[in-house]
């Protein structure tokens, strides 16, 4: 079920300097988040939905978040959870953090760096990382989206270095 607490409406410029209002509501859900993640969707009026459909703006972060997110909220699954990681090199604090469900065996994430979006894919059981890339950006791009979200499902200490 579709819990949207703390919805609040705030107003953005767009990239074709239109003005639109976008709600952001929390959604609030057991098994397509992680345990401690408040997961914030992106609801724009029809001005933002409008200026998504023109081929020159670059989608935002935050939409591309959102489909992401109602997606694994959509189709849940036991071993699949969807980590949304937009600030990677975010200082994480313990309550920040939480062990994986046992039947997690695979971890999805949209990442965003450069004005650009790839695809994790990490196996827990197999301890690989898949790379989904279009543009074969340097896989260093990525190491601080791996790291962040590694710490917040505790596959890795919270105090750990960054080194690969």
């Amino acid at each position: 079920m579709l819990h949207l607490l703390r919805s609040k409406i705030y107003t953005a410029t767009s990239h074709k300097r239109w003005l639109t209002s976008c709600t952001y509501p929390a959604l609030i859900c057991g098994k397509c988040t992680h345990k401690n993640d408040v997961v914030t969707l992106c609801i724009g009026d029809s001005i933002y939905n409008r200026g998504l459909r023109q081929p020159e703006p670059w989608w935002e972060t935050q939409y591309i978040a959102t489909f992401a997110q109602l997606l694994a909220h959509t189709y849940p699954r036991e071993d699949i959870l969807y980590v949304h990681c937009q600030f990677p090199n975010e200082k994480l604090e313990e309550e920040l953090t939480a062990p994986l469900g046992k039947n997690v065996r695979k971890i999805l994430s949209v990442v965003h760096a450069e004005r650009h979006y790839a695809v994790l894919e990490m196996d827990v059981e197999q301890q690989t990382i898949l790379v989904c890339d279009g543009l074969t950006f340097d896989l260093t791009t990525w190491t601080a989206h791996i790291t962040n979200i590694s710490k917040r499902t505790r596959l890795i200490d919270i105090y750990a270095g960054t080194t690969y």
